[in-house]
Order: structure tokens, then sequence, then C-alpha cells
């Protein structure tokens, strides 16, 4: 995993939160088997199309070796023992945020954004609907979109950083 490899720790579903400490369930080498199944199922639609229709399109890179990664058997967290000061959570595709304890949710339960900043310091969005553009939900959209915002999270931090010392 490109991640893990830079030094991204990656877990399971996180169950549960107080204070520092973070829970996380065992569901990692199944969240990665069934991800790789779905990923597996629709390259062999594109393979399928490919050859019904004869487009010409380069061959397939082999698929990669998956494995979990170490850290993967944490069941707690400590975030702040272990030096975690940014996370990243993916939430899939369906967007309901019961888990979500900060008062940013709208009244039909969408994330109250403008693109990507939220009224909570050092929360932002990515991958929502007409964000900042009109592909902002799409791999090809979300890339520009999270250049723009990393500017944002830059100033966030280095003022987070300044008022902490």
């Amino acid at each position: 995993m490109t991640l893990a490899r830079l030094g991204a720790t990656i877990t399971g579903r996180v169950t549960g939160v107080e204070g520092t400490a973070v829970r996380i369930a065992d569901t990692l080498a199944t969240d990665m088997a069934a991800a790789e199944g779905r990923r597996e199922r629709t390259l062999a639609r594109i393979d399928d199309f490919i050859l019904r229709t004869g487009a010409d399109a380069p061959a397939a890179a082999p698929s990669p070796t998956l494995s979990v990664p170490d850290g993967a058997a944490t069941r707690a967290l400590d975030l702040r023992t272990a030096g975690i000061r940014t996370i990243v959570w993916a939430t899939g595709f369906r967007r309901t945020y019961p888990w979500l304890e900060v008062p940013v949710l709208d009244r039909s339960g969408e994330i109250a954004q403008s693109g990507g900043l939220t009224a909570c310091p050092g929360l932002y969005t990515l991958g929502l609907p007409f964000m900042r553009r009109r592909n902002s939900t799409f791999i090809d959209g979300v890339g520009q979109d999270a250049r723009e915002i990393s500017a944002d999270i830059a100033h966030h931090l280095e003022r987070s950083h300044r008022d902490a010392a």
C-alpha cells in the first residue's frame, strides 16, 4: 500500500473516540478484500467492454499484491501519544454522518461547507457535489479541490502551531 509505505497508519473502521483515544474494529483485512473484489469486478467490466467493442486500449497493468499493512492489528490508538495530528477519514459513497459529533450538519444532514471549508476550524471536506466545481465528486475533480484546500489547511496548521507555542 502506497500510503503505508509513505508512513501513514492504516487501520480498520473506527468504532469510537474518547478524548485522544480511538477504538478500532478488526475489519481492515475483510474491508481490503471486499474493496479488491469490487475493483476486480469493475476492471472485468471494462475489459469486457473493450473486447465487445474492439476499443483501442493499452494493455492492463498487473494487479498489485495486497497485504494488510503493519499496525493493522491495532485495536486502540492514542493519537497524541502516536504523534498523529492529521486524520483522513474515508467515509465511502453514502453521505450519512451519524458518527460526526461536530455542529456542522445542516437541516438535511449534509455537511455545511463552502468549497470544502466548514465552520469547525480544522475540519475540511473533499468529494462533495459541486464543492468548488462541477466535477468535485469525481476523481478528475477532487485532485484540484485538494490542491486548493491544502493552502487553507496549511494556513490553519501554521496558526494552530503558533497558538500552541
